[in-house]
């Protein structure tokens, strides 16, 4: 599904007209109209604290929160970011239509490959007025990385990720995961525990990763921080 959309009736009788709404209008919808839609993304509606006005990411999945939430922790970046993943990249730019709907404030993190780059196309389209200076503001492509797991150097990433300094890659670390069939949302998780426990700091890291790390941090803050950002 493209486009999110949503079914409303115009009133309690059983035989009142139905009418469709399209994103831009699901502000405005019943919460009855938008339970449906909640309970898809596994969201509570009587105790929900996920989904925030302002400071969302948006991500391709969970082992991006998972990083970015550890990276966020590493480098005691104080902008707030509320991390939100979808349940892959062809959802994210539904996830987006919704968020424009509902009024938040958003920003988007893509990976820099075919599928990342895709629905930065689509979002710049369908969003942002097919200008790439305005699509900028509010979408992130990770430079370089077909995966977030790229942010790492690779012996960093075998030692703090992998857990296994023997590991032979010889491609990117995203490349490597998709061969050895390994759990990227296992290992993301088994990362962002190692470092909320206080078993991996920022300076235990390589200056490669330690640079990478601090620009998407950056980059993710500083959009978040944009007065333009919060007008999405």
């Amino acid at each position: 599904m493209h486009r999110i959309h949503a079914v409303q009736r115009l009133g309690d009788e059983e035989d009142s007209p139905t009418t469709i709404l399209d994103a831009h209008q699901l502000g405005a919808a019943s919460s009855d109209t938008l339970s449906p839609v909640l309970t898809a993304m596994g969201t509570d509606l009587a105790s929900q604290q996920t989904i925030q006005r302002r400071n969302n990411v948006l991500l391709e999945e969970v082992s991006g929160f998972y990083y970015l939430t550890a990276f966020w922790k590493l480098t005691q970046e104080k902008q707030a970011a509320h991390f939100i993943a979808s349940t892959g990249v062809n959802k994210l730019s539904t996830l987006a239509n919704m968020f424009l709907g509902w009024g938040l404030e958003f920003i988007t993190v893509v990976d820099d490959d075919n599928q990342g780059r895709g629905v930065y196309k689509d979002l710049m389209r369908d969003l942002y007025g097919d200008d790439p200076e305005v699509a900028n503001k509010y979408v992130i492509k990770l430079k370089g990385c077909d995966g977030i797991e790229d942010i790492f150097s690779t012996d960093n990433f075998k030692r703090y990720v992998l857990k296994d300094e023997s590991a032979n890659i010889q491609q990117k670390n995203s490349e490597f995961l998709k061969r050895a069939n390994r759990s990227k949302p296992v290992l993301a998780l088994e990362f962002k525990l190692a470092v909320d426990n206080g078993h991996i700091r920022l300076v235990d890291l390589d200056e490669a990763t330690q640079t990478s790390i601090k620009e998407v941090v950056g980059n993710i803050a500083g959009k978040l921080a944009d007065p333009v950002a919060r007008a999405a």
